[in-house]
């Protein structure tokens, strides 16, 4: 599957998964956690009453409150992150954090009547496993949100499609990336595929 495809089907689990099933009166933290989003998310988009960009924003908002993107970028730099000085850090996970939402958004707002099932939850400790089930009418793709607690809240830091991370593809490409054309050269790379995204 392709880093596109998982793209898609991810931003597809992120709008659609409040609809597939009730609230559990026992579901978990990390659960209701990311029920939340995906409600407020949903219940934004079927707003008639404010502008697309005003969606665009408020959907932003709460992505960037329900994922540890600091977290992510660390996770999709590995070893070069360590690397990295503090300016390419910070510019990195801003870079990485922009690209990651302006990718989504637009999927988001393609939603068409894709379901998604709710399966397992599980927590240990500061980290928690979300399984659920993309359901089409080609295919069932299973989907597992990993998730972390800080500060109390619990944060999505990498998603799995079809086994295969999502953090793992970015990591692959940017190292890549780095080895050709250095750390400088990934965040150019980066300047320019958000400014193309940007609506």
């Amino acid at each position: 599957m392709t880093l596109l495809l998982k793209n898609i089907l991810l931003s597809l689990s992120l709008i659609i998964a409040s609809i597939s099933s009730p609230l559990a009166a026992n579901e978990s933290a990390p659960m209701e956690q990311v029920r939340g989003t995906i409600d407020h998310i949903l219940t934004t988009l079927k707003d008639d009453s404010i502008s697309k960009q005003e969606k665009r924003k408020v959907i932003i908002d709460r992505i960037s409150q329900s994922f540890d993107f600091t977290g992510m970028s660390q996770r999709a730099l590995a070893t070069n992150w360590r690397k990295a000085n503090p300016q390419q850090k910070k510019d990195f996970t801003e870079l990485f954090q922009q690209l990651i939402q302006n990718t989504y958004i637009g999927r988001l707002e393609a939603y068409t009547d894709e379901k998604v099932r709710y399966l397992k939850s599980k927590t240990k400790g500061r980290k928690a496993i979300i399984k659920t089930m993309i359901v089409t009418k080609s295919a069932d793709i299973p989907i597992k949100y990993k998730l972390i607690q800080k500060n109390g809240n619990w944060l999505v830091y990498d998603v799995e499609i079809e086994k295969i991370s999502l953090i793992s593809n970015y990591r692959s490409t940017y190292q890549s990336l780095i080895k050709k054309n250095g750390f400088d050269g990934l965040l150019a790379t980066m300047r320019d595929k958000v400014n193309e995204l940007n609506p």
